[in-house]
């Protein structure tokens, strides 16, 4: 039987070869699997219905499919402009191709309720596309180009499988060698204009697009908060509240921001530009979001504004890209997957094929549209485990994700399903080993094609078994801030304040209701005493905190203080809405206001960390979010997956810094062998603080079990 570690074994194609029993071929276990997939494959519910029509016209139109290397152009009159859009098409080598424009924009939902003219032939398109086209053919670049355009959804043969997967796998050099990429921002709005003013004039009297040195280093150092706020009003920038923020953020909560596949289509192009209506955006608005993380000024401004949400986290987060990029700094694919969780696309597929070409470590040839989801992401999953070998710790994703019907358990489902909310401890600060220990080595990982599935065979060792479980997920009637300004002389925010702080002491007297029963349980089974283990490992990172003698009091507030604390976070909301009567806004006013509001931030952080720590700790978030409380059978306390219960096993696995929650599948395979199914990570008290849990008396001997 072929190891997952065989040197040479990869995924699809080249792919599953050197992963699948007996050396079976990718194709025979395709073949399986697809039989499943056909009623479960993408249905393009999200705008594909553009492709759809699109590419039966092109289908139709094409006299022949492309060869490799070629791609195709549409190429619109740049004499006769009249209000029918009108275009040829024509198969070009990409690597003497002519001048082009290639378009980047949002497919958008379901709305083909326009048409153009390709090869004399009507093409049904979008709404979003048509406009797009329209104001593209006013713009100069576009005559220099002799009219000539690359859109994906008209220059690719969508129901072509085959010319699909060639088209999306050169993507990158098409975008690559277009001489401008245009970023289509949908039709100006007056609302549009006034936020492109006010980033522009914001960008030019910071100077944001002038902090950087030729290797594209960001140069400024983050100025401290009063500074940007005085730089604010000297410089007569509109202050924290001003009704000019609102018409900043929903620039930056258009959908184009959302979308997976302009990642690459900005970071790729050698030259881009924004189009927004028939004005021309430059730069200025990716410096702008860029600094949207450095410059407290811009953050507190934006986080206040109405309509504010992720989008502008989204933009951030791709500007910062962008500076990466430019610096030749390149990630792995799982570091490209997490910044992209929330990234939208129509094909879920999309999710991780948009990535190959910004990652360095998947090549273009696992981009195969022969393939389903399940496929992909079971192909994706195997060259990951492979890659991290001997590290097992990837097992820890998947509960970050819900489960998708015929995905073996211990897949990550990146695309396709809601992520859940639970952080994996083992690919962040967690561990149950000794710093510097190292793991103990995987041996004998593979995997085995069976029911139409694939399992993980990996040997571990079982620890214990979980006998009490307890929700700690507090209902609550916080309403949504979505259109809310985020401003406490809000009636709707001060209406949500309440209503959160409320949650917030439910949420909190249950944790001290967990922590008195944590103390009733007697004497930890490590040894020390209950309150020190359950405190210090809930707040503390195994490496970094330096104190042995952390105990509850200083980890914690108390009810009294509690109770204390929330009349006065209330009072100080209420000073600050009643702040509004001494007169009209100025920033002298503003600057006040945020005075009031760093007092008050200072009491919300009290409550939302509820911990006290000596000067000299360093302090770590509680790994309980999100978390079920449990207690084992041999009197540990754990945070576990809220989908875990009574009766799990936890268990070891070689490779692994953290413990895992296996679930016994006995209507799975031979009686005989040990099948589980992977419920994700444990949070273990006394057990997570540098002990080497590999060489306690904990562990039961190594065993192969099977992870369904």
């Amino acid at each position: 039987m072929d190891r997952l570690f065989h040197e040479g074994g990869n995924f699809f194609g080249t792919t599953l070869a050197g992963l699948t029993p007996d050396g079976e071929d990718i194709t025979t276990i395709t073949t399986t699997l697809t039989a499943d997939e056909a009623t479960s494959r993408p249905t393009d519910a999200d705008g594909a219905l553009e492709a759809v029509n699109t590419s039966a016209s092109i289908a139709s139109s094409s006299k022949q499919s492309l060869d490799p290397g070629e791609f195709r152009i549409l190429k619109f009159s740049t004499v006769e402009v009249t209000s029918e859009l009108r275009c040829v098409t024509s198969r070009e080598e990409l690597a003497r191709a002519p001048a082009y424009v290639a378009l980047s924009y949002s497919w958008g939902t379901v709305d083909v309720s326009h048409s153009i003219q390709v090869d004399d032939r009507t093409v049904n398109v979008s709404k979003t596309l048509f406009e797009a086209l329209t104001s593209l053919r006013s713009q100069a670049i576009f005559e220099a180009c002799d009219g000539n355009l690359w859109i994906d959804a008209l220059s690719i043969n969508q129901q072509d499988v085959a010319e699909k997967t060639q088209q999306v796998q050169m993507m990158a050099k098409i975008y690559q060698s277009a001489t401008i990429v245009v970023g289509w921002l949908g039709q100006m709005t007056t609302s549009d204009r006034r936020g492109f003013e006010t980033i522009r004039s914001v960008t030019e009297t910071l100077r944001l697009g002038e902090v950087y040195d030729g290797l594209g280093n960001h140069v400024m150092n983050a100025p401290a908060l009063a500074s940007t706020f005085t730089l604010a009003e000297r410089e007569g920038i509109p202050y924290v509240g001003h009704p000019a923020w609102e018409s900043v953020a929903p620039i930056y909560e258009k959908s184009w921001w959302s979308r997976v596949w302009i990642i690459q289509e900005l970071l790729h192009a050698q030259h881009f530009m924004f189009l927004c209506g028939e004005t021309v955006i430059e730069d200025y608005i990716l410096h702008f979001a860029a600094n949207l993380a450095r410059v407290p000024f811009l953050s507190q401004a934006m986080h206040e504004a109405r309509g504010s949400g992720l989008g502008r986290f989204a933009a951030s987060s791709l500007a910062l890209w962008r500076e990466e990029w430019i610096k030749g700094l390149r990630s792995n694919m799982l570091a490209c997957l997490i910044r992209t969780v929330a990234a939208k696309s129509t094909d879920p597929r999309d999710k991780i094929f948009a990535l190959v070409s910004l990652c360095n470590d998947i090549q273009p040839d696992f981009i195969n549209y022969d393939y389903g989801l399940k496929e992909v992401l079971i192909g994706l999953a195997g060259v990951q485990l492979r890659k991290r070998a001997p590290n097992m710790d990837g097992l820890s994703i998947p509960q970050s994700f819900g489960r998708i019907e015929g995905v073996p358990s211990w897949v990550p489902c990146w695309a396709g399903a809601t992520p859940t909310g639970v952080v994996d401890l083992a690919m962040t600060r967690f561990s149950a080993l000794k710093h510097g220990t190292e793991l103990p080595p995987c041996s004998d990982v593979f995997l085995q094609a069976v029911e139409n599935t694939f399992i993980l065979g990996i040997h571990t060792q079982k620890m214990d078994e979980i006998a009490v479980v307890l929700d700690t997920h507090v209902e609550g009637d916080v309403p949504s801030t979505k259109n809310i300004a985020r401003d406490i002389c809000s009636d709707d925010y001060y209406a949500w304040l309440c209503a959160f702080y409320r949650h917030q002491c439910r949420q909190h007297q249950l944790e001290w209701d967990l922590a008195e029963l944590t103390e009733g349980l007697g004497t930890y089974p490590t040894g020390k005493p209950i309150e020190e283990v359950y405190w210090r490992s809930k707040i503390f990172d195994d490496q970094r905190a330096r104190s042995s003698q952390i105990i509850a009091k200083h980890c914690a507030l108390s009810r009294e203080e509690m109770q204390e604390t929330f009349p006065r976070v209330i009072s100080l909301a209420t000073e600050i809405r009643e702040g509004e009567a001494l007169g009209v806004h100025s920033s002298q006013h503003s600057f006040q206001q945020m005075q009031l509001c760093m007092s008050y931030e200072d009491l919300v952080r009290d409550i939302q960390f509820k911990r006290m720590a000596d000067s000299d700790e360093y302090t770590e978030r509680s790994p309980g979010g999100f978390r079920k409380y449990a207690v084992t059978v041999k009197g540990y306390v754990a945070w576990i997956p809220p989908n875990a219960e009574i009766g799990d096993e936890l268990h070891m696995v070689d490779g692994a810094r953290v413990p895992y929650i296996l679930r016994r599948l006995y209507d799975k395979g031979e009686p005989e062998d040990y099948n589980v199914e992977l419920v994700g990570d444990a949070y273990v008290h006394g057990l997570m603080s540098g002990n080497d849990i590999y060489s306690s008396d904990l562990l039961e001997a190594k065993q192969l079990v099977h992870i369904f």
